[in-house]
C-alpha cells in the first residue's frame, strides 16, 4: 500500500500571513495615529499646577489658568475670625504669559504615550500675571485689618 501524501495548500499559509500582516499593519496605524494626536495634546496623567491636563490641547490649558486667574481670591482671616477678601478682578489680575504650558507641551515625546498611561508627570511652570499696583495698594488701606483702631500688645 502506498500512502500519498497530501499537497499543503499555499493558499492557507498565504491566508494567514497576509493576516497577521494586517493586524501588525493597524496596530502600527493605530499607534503612529495616537502619537501624532498626542504631538498636540498633553500626554495621559499630565498634571501641571495641580491641574490634571490629560489630553488638553495647549490653548484648552490656558483657558483653564485663565479661568483660575479671573477666579482668584486672596482671603485673609483677621484674630477675631473676620474674613476678607481681595479679588483677583479688584486688582486688575490677568494672564499675561503661559510659555511655561508652551515648554511642557514641547518637552513631552507624543511617542511615549504608552508609558504615560501606567506613569503621571508632575509639573510645575511659572504662570506670568499682571496686577494694578495701585488698585492693590488700595485695596490694601481699606481693609478692616488696616483702617480699625490697633490693640496694644500686652506682655505674655
Amino acid at each position: 500500500m502506498k500512502y500519498k501524501r497530501k499537497k499543503r495548500q499555499k493558499g492557507n499559509h498565504r491566508k494567514i500571513i497576509c493576516i497577521a500582516g494586517g493586524c501588525v499593519a493597524a496596530l502600527a496605524a493605530v499607534y503612529l495615529g495616537v502619537s501624532f494626536y498626542f504631538g498636540g495634546h498633553y500626554l495621559p496623567n499630565t498634571k501641571i499646577n495641580g491641574h490634571d491636563l490629560s489630553g488638553k490641547t495647549e490653548k484648552q490649558a490656558e483657558e483653564m489658568f485663565r479661568g483660575d486667574v479671573d477666579g482668584y481670591e486672596l482671603k485673609l482671616t483677621e484674630m477675631n475670625d473676620a474674613v476678607e477678601t481681595i479679588a483677583g478682578k479688584d486688582i486688575s489680575l490677568t494672564l499675561e504669559d503661559s510659555t511655561g504650558l508652551q515648554k511642557a507641551m514641547k518637552a513631552q515625546n507624543g511617542f511615549l504615550w504608552p508609558a504615560a498611561l501606567f506613569k503621571g508627570t508632575e509639573k510645575n511652570v511659572d504662570i506670568g500675571v499682571s496686577y494694578d499696583e495701585q488698585m492693590l495698594q488700595e485695596k490694601i488701606q481699606s481693609l478692616q485689618a488696616v483702617t480699625a483702631e490697633q490693640t496694644q500688645p500686652v506682655s505674655a
